[in-house]
């Protein structure tokens, strides 16, 4: 290009980041690149908004895993008896004694009389001491201190010049002592200073004994406090006025059966405490309703995720997500078929509950499945508390069965007891047993679930009269036979799991954060997002190339018009000229 044109070139032009103000040709090329690439982004555009709607389906099965964990924690304050069943015990005088129910506990009332509380035994030096670091042993030779407790001897050297706050601690820092404590105590008196040795066991055996100090040590003891057991009377028993239930502790677990009492002071002669124990059926029915209300959290977050509207036939954002649909399947069905072990010939209440929520018998305590499509709780659960009050009123352990048995245990017949079973290995469900006796009484074969097992030749799993199942799914299942008649005995055990332990191995299977099928759901999601990232950076790259192309494009255009506006602006200068000159 000649210099006498090239000063008619746009001095604005440059490649790189490219514009067109001041350009010669006066055309608006940036709005024409701008629409441009309006249209060449559209792809990248459906990108950002499938991202997006990938991020929301994320956040949504976030959402839904947060609500299914919080299920799972209420199930853990529930999933076992201890923990279902809520007891209650009162005392008439709880200055005196206080009752502790535990899950086992009838509901009644007892009678209780204090006639002693268990005490440890207290020695103390009859001799005083003039302080805490007078010297014990004013010989030059090595002295001896014995002292016998819970049937075991303790010899200690004392040393000449040891004082009793050594010995004291030599006592108690003393790997092998077996259960007494040193102290020294001063009455405030001149030579006030004692020592004293307690037994930090209650009851009549546990017993402090001196059986060597020397006269020059000064520690001759005296009896402060005797031991002795706590003597107690339940229901007027025993009979005889001077007899009494005895135990070495004020904690009392072994007499009546699921009742703890812990007695605090002794009652007047011919005066009884009240303890009465009961089921709290109102924290019982919370726990009901508050499980029932979280699995339906659950279910209406599902439906919501993939209902379909049926007003113009429009999907949610997780329609037709066969993970979601077998989710809630899977947790109606949990809930609505029969529990394991269950039999509905036997169990009373617990028959009724199976059969009702599979639909087909009468309510029992009130957990339905609404079934009225265009309802707002269809497909929900729903419960009748008034169904479910009644229930806990009249057997409040079948309910409990329901919801919460771990392993618990039904034998039909005399003939053989449940022994054990493993937590974690043993399953649930309902096993028939058969054995065999021979003319001497002994127990030569069995079948157990199905494995048959001759002892006559050797099985292993038999010890005495008690029977363990080794393989399947009644692995560690141990039972006690208890007719041992010449001949073939059979027996069914039914292990139950309640509605709860269920539900939780689902939801724990559901949530697991690597094998979980919302965590692989999320995962899948989490990965379809980093390849639209990558294809979104891919799109902005192919993008700014082709913009970067446009400008340089429309560049080179501007400066060729604009280099022919201005010979065209020289030329109509000349004619003028040249008219003018005419």
């Amino acid at each position: 290009m000649s210099d006498d044109y090239s000063s008619l070139i746009g001095s604005s032009y440059s490649s790189g980041s490219i514009h067109f103000t001041g350009l010669g040709s006066g055309t608006d090329f940036d709005s024409m690149i701008t629409q441009l690439m309006e249209v060449e982004s559209q792809s990248l555009s459906n990108m950002a908004d499938d991202y997006k709607a990938w991020e929301t389906k994320i956040s949504a099965i976030q959402e839904l895993n947060s609500l299914t964990l919080a299920l799972n924690t209420t199930i853990s304050d529930m999933n076992t008896p201890a923990k279902f069943m809520v007891k209650t015990s009162t005392s008439s005088d709880e200055t005196s004694l206080v009752a502790t129910p535990g899950i086992n506990a009838e509901s009644g009332s007892h009678a209780i009389e204090i006639n002693q509380l268990a005490q440890n035994h207290i020695i103390m030096s009859k001799a005083g001491f003039s302080s805490a670091s007078a010297s014990l042993n004013a010989s030059e030779s090595d002295a001896t201190f014995a002292y016998t407790y819970n049937g075991k001897s303790i010899t200690l050297t004392v040393t000449p010049g040891m004082t009793l706050t050594s010995l004291a601690n030599m006592i108690n820092n003393d790997p092998e002592n077996p259960g007494v404590k040193a102290a020294i105590i001063n009455d405030g008196s001149e030579n006030g200073y004692h020592f004293q040795l307690r037994g930090m066991d209650q009851g009549q055996d546990y017993q402090v004994a001196i059986t060597s100090a020397p006269d020059s040590m000064g520690l001759d003891f005296d009896t402060t406090q005797e031991a002795q057991n706590a003597k107690i009377k339940v229901d007027g028993w025993p009979v005889d006025a001077d007899s009494y239930i005895e135990r070495n502790s004020n904690s009392i677990d072994d007499v009546i059966t699921g009742l703890t009492l812990s007695l605090k002071q002794t009652t007047a002669p011919g005066e009884t405490i009240t303890v009465s124990t009961g089921t709290d059926t109102a924290a019982i029915k919370d726990k009901i309703v508050t499980f029932v209300d979280q699995v339906n959290q659950v279910l209406t977050k599902i439906r919501s995720l993939t209902e379909i509207d049926t007003s113009d036939n429009s999907a949610s954002l997780l329609t037709g997500s066969y993970t979601l649909d077998s989710m809630a399947s899977n947790i109606k069905n949990v809930l609505t078929s029969r529990g394991i072990g269950f039999d509905p010939d036997e169990d009373s209440i617990s028959s009724l509950i199976g059969k009702h929520i599979a639909g087909s018998n009468a309510l029992a305590v009130g957990l339905t499945t609404d079934t009225s499509e265009g309802s707002e709780t269809f497909g929900l659960f729903l419960l009748d508390e008034a169904s479910l009050d009644k229930a806990l009123q009249e057997d409040p352990e079948a309910v409990m069965e329901i919801f919460s048995a771990d392993l618990t245990p039904t034998v039909n017949t005399s003939a053989i007891s449940y022994h054990s079973s493993i937590s974690g290995t043993t399953q649930s469900g309902i096993y028939d047993i058969s054995y065999t006796v021979n003319a001497s009484g002994e127990i030569t074969s069995a079948t157990i679930d199905g494995t048959l097992y001759d002892y006559a030749n050797g099985a292993s799993g038999k010890s005495g009269n008690t029977l363990t199942s080794l393989s399947g799914p009644s692995k560690g299942l141990a039972i006690t036979i208890n007719d041992l008649t010449q001949g073939t005995h059979q027996g069914t055990i039914r292990l139950k799991e309640g509605k709860t332990s269920q539900l939780s191995t689902l939801l724990g299977q559901l949530t697991n954060s690597s094998s979980g099928s919302l965590s692989i759901l999320k995962d899948s999601y989490q990965e379809t997002i980093e390849n639209l990232e990558d294809r979104m950076a891919d799109e902005q790259d192919r993008l700014q190339n082709y913009e970067q192309e446009l400008r340089e494009k429309f560049a080179r255009l501007e400066s060729t018009l604009g280099y022919y506006s201005n010979i065209q602006e020289m030329l109509t200068t000349q004619i003028k000229q040249l008219s003018s000159s005419d």
